[in-house]
């Protein structure tokens, strides 16, 4: 029995405990370091050797254990997800909100009764408090005894219990000191994938931007985003991170009946947070096996708009993980959850509507084709070439129905592989062309399905079946006269209503294109019937008749002039809208920039130090030399479309120029790591030209290799002496060389026009189409030449000559 005196020690002593840990919230850093205070304070009125703090998250259900000194089990203690369905002791407290001090025989009993056995290792006595705030279990405090049976006394469980209170307001508050601070930063997070949405120029962009953002505040060094396409079932990732070396599949078929979990989010469109034993139970529950390396933990989120499940965003860890993670990467997963599915959402609707303008461009073009083309070869072609643009079309054909001989004509294909200008009739029944003719209907098959028809055909393919097929009839008036198709041997689901309706409607144009070429073909016989009798009857006629003719050359000239003219208009005017666009993309994204960070130093001017705001004074001085330097381009293209450009010619080194401008481009080598090498081999370099101007060409030459190299290359700028006409001219020759991604073999000849891009940088690297149409202007009236050739290992080789034989001049 204790004495008044003992009684009135430890009412002292659990007083002073709970004076300490109230004053711990204010006087620690963090939680980690508030757990360590608890723990040491709860010492001098409890032996606490084998002790642990354990926190409930109610959304996650899942407990974690942050805090745990325990003389056995010396590890971190592994989270417990879905705690609600375990057999755990702390559960049991942390569920009934009331203390639990139970030997090892009833903690047996105990864990029997909830449905399982005991977790961890078990112990002589058990006792163990919950933590309540505002009557909501935030918790529990735990401490027991591995070897004295006797080391606690029942009475020792109200001593834990009254302080159990006040170590659940310390610990609230310290959560919620560092929730505000998570906030915060989740809000950033949120606004930074908001903003990437006008500051990003396509998906993929943004895919990075949001992993990014997401890296700040959770762990995602394991991480993808899943695209679900319901009309197909089939789920794509277009972005992946992966650092375990797992292979990822480029798409997931009949994902409504996959055994996936990233389809079983899509599905229930619900979050998943799933350790090790529970990916294998919802594996085995779906009756598959595991797709891809198991992990350690598995996050998985839906993506929702518009009350529609169109993806799923996950996060995995293949290693042990901390409770840290286990605890909060679900909360911030959910809780961006539905900004990046809204970001993904709008990007997505912006590159929707840039499909759709080039769908009707398109059919513009197939349009016009049709009623220009000369003959059904020709306007074939032009289809072929104006459908490239939005569907693969390498393997296409069209096919004519010959109802008197009863066969399928291909007068085009694409297809090298398999194609056969005629389909008898003895094979026409296995003829997938033949059956969208007989039924008179759409089909879209993958190569399951077309072994299928095949079979029940009874008969043998035609060529090798493709992956993907899709077919539309071929319809003139109300008959239909055969059928178009497309197929892809390697790709697997490739087409889908969107593809079919275009096919359609490129039908219908072939339709009505070969209405007209047999009216013309009708009206030809009608013509040369009507000359013949012309010719027997009278030469006056036949003269009249010729004269006739040579009108009719004049009239198609002409109005094959009109059409050619048409068409370099139309071409102007793409070029001009295309540099209109590509122009206000360029000026607004440094403009944006400027703005953004002007804004954010005089918004923080106060809050942060100097360095921080020099810091956004020189990005916003960086974005605009890049303004000035697109202005300065639009003012010298002016110049030299009005030929008011001047040189000042006079006697410099080249050589001397190149290293000026390497050391104005030091800064934008380093930023990528490249090293350049220049090679001179005492070639002489003094030539007559403008300084300046020969810089600007240097500078944009040197601009486009940084931009287009990939980190840790090598440029390489040689001096080379060039003797044309037996010595009588002698030339300098700069090339410069890059191993970037080079230019497509067709566009060579066209790059140096003005307002050009190579199809390989319009959507990646930006730029106006303007800098290398002024290098050439600026080398030309140097008497020189300019051209640019594909390096065989990759990479572009750009080179410009000088001739040294000029005049120290002034001249525009």
């Amino acid at each position: 029995m204790k004495s008044d005196v003992q009684y009135k020690k430890q009412a002292e002593a659990i007083n002073k405990a709970l004076f300490l840990i109230s004053n711990a919230v204010n006087s620690t850093f963090d939680l980690d370091a508030l757990y360590k205070v608890i723990h040491r304070t709860l010492g001098t009125i409890i032996n606490v050797d084998s002790f642990f703090i354990a926190i409930y998250d109610e959304v996650t259900d899942c407990i974690t254990f942050p805090f745990n000194s325990d003389v056995i089990d010396q590890y971190e203690l592994e989270s417990i997800t879905n705690a609600s369905k375990t057999s755990s002791l702390t559960w049991e407290v942390i569920r009934s909100k009331k203390p639990l001090f139970l030997n090892k025989e009833e903690q047996y009993h105990l864990a029997q009764k909830l449905g399982g056995g005991i977790i961890g290792t078990p112990s002589e006595l058990w006792m163990g408090v919950p933590l309540i705030v505002r009557n909501q279990v935030i918790g529990a405090m735990v401490t027991q005894s591995y070897n004295d049976p006797q080391l606690y006394q029942e009475s020792d469980i109200d001593i834990l219990a009254s302080v159990s209170d006040q170590v659940a307001i310390a610990i609230e508050r310290k959560q919620w000191e560092g929730e505000t601070k998570y906030r915060e930063l989740l809000i950033k997070t949120l606004f930074e994938i908001s903003n990437a949405i006008n500051a990003t120029s396509d998906l993929n962009e943004l895919y990075k931007t949001i992993h990014l953002s997401l890296s700040r505040i959770v762990n995602v060094d394991n991480f993808y985003i899943a695209i679900y396409d319901k009309e197909r079932d089939r789920l794509t990732f277009p972005y992946e991170v992966d650092k375990s070396g797992d292979y990822f599949p480029e798409g997931l078929e009949n994902v409504s009946q996959s055994t996936s979990m990233t389809g079983e989010v899509i599905r229930t469109g619900k979050p998943l947070i799933m350790d090790l034993e529970e990916q294998y139970k919802l594996v085995e529950r779906l009756g598959g096996e595991m797709i891809g390396n198991p992990s350690k933990l598995w996050i998985g989120v839906p993506l929702i708009a518009n009350n529609e499940v169109f993806g799923a965003m996950v996060t995995q860890s293949y290693s042990e993980f901390t409770s840290k993670m286990a605890r909060e990467s679900p909360r911030i997963m959910i809780s961006v959850s539905e900004q990046v599915a809204l970001a993904i959402q709008r990007k997505r609707a912006v590159e929707d509507l840039k499909q759709r303008e080039l769908h009707l461009k398109t059919l513009y073009e197939i349009s016009n084709a049709t009623h220009a083309s000369k003959d059904l070869d020709e306007l074939f072609q032009k289809i072929i070439d104006a459908m490239k643009n939005i569907v693969d079309v390498l393997d296409f054909t069209i096919a004519i129905y010959d109802k008197d001989k009863d066969i399928l004509h291909s007068p085009f294909s694409t297809d090298l592989e398999t194609h056969d200008h005629s389909i008898e009739a003895v094979s026409r029944s296995c003829s997938l062309a033949f059956q969208v003719v007989k039924n008179g209907r759409t089909m879209i098959m993958n190569k399951s399905e077309q072994e299928e028809m095949i079979n029940n055909l009874g008969g043998n393919p035609i060529g090798r079946l493709s992956e993907s097929w899709a077919g539309v009839p071929l319809i003139s008036g109300k008959e239909i006269i055969g059928a178009i198709f497309t197929q892809d041997y390697q790709r697997a689901n490739m087409f889908d209503s969107k593809h079919v309706n275009m096919l359609k409607l490129v039908a219908e144009q072939i339709g009505i294109a070969i209405d007209r070429v047999r009216a013309e073909n009708e009206l030809k016989q009608a013509h040369d019937e009507l000359e013949q009798r012309v010719k027997e009857r009278t030469l006056e006629l036949a003269k009249t008749n010729q004269e006739l003719k040579a009108e009719i050359n004049n009239r198609v000239a002409t109005e094959q002039k009109l059409i050619y003219a048409k068409q370099q208009a139309e071409e102007a005017n793409m070029a001009k809208s295309e540099f209109l666009a590509n122009m206000s993309h360029e000026l607004r994204t440094p403009m944006h920039h400027i703005l953004n960070y002007t804004r954010m130093g005089i918004e923080k001017f106060d809050d942060v130090a100097v360095e921080k705001v020099k810091h956004y004074l020189n990005q916003a001085n960086t974005s605009g030399k890049k303004l000035m330097q697109l202005l300065d381009n639009l003012l010298d293209i002016s110049r030299l479309e009005a030929g008011k450009m001047s040189y000042e010619m006079k006697a410099a080194d080249v050589a001397a120029i190149v290293s000026g401008v390497i050391r104005e481009l030091k800064h934008s080598f380093e930023e990528k790591n490249l090293q350049v090498e220049v090679i001179t081999e005492g070639v002489d370099s003094i030539v007559i030209c403008d300084t300046f101007r020969i810089g600007q060409v240097v500078q944009n030459l040197l601009t486009n290799a940084i931009r287009y190299s990939p980190e840790g290359e090598t440029i390489t700028i040689r001096f080379i002496i060039e003797d044309v006409a037996d010595g009588k001219f002698r030339f300098l020759r700069v090339s410069v060389e890059d191993s970037g991604i080079g230019i497509p073999k067709e566009e060579l000849s066209s790059i140096f026009d003005k307002f050009t891009q190579s199809s390989n940088t319009k959507t990646g690297a930006g730029g106006t189409g303007l800098g290398l149409a002024i290098c050439q202007e600026i080398v030309r009236a140097h008497r020189g030449n300019i051209w640019v050739k594909n390096r065989k290992e990759g990479g572009t080789i750009f080179t410009f000559t000088l001739p040294f034989q000029q005049q120290e001049v002034c001249y525009s």
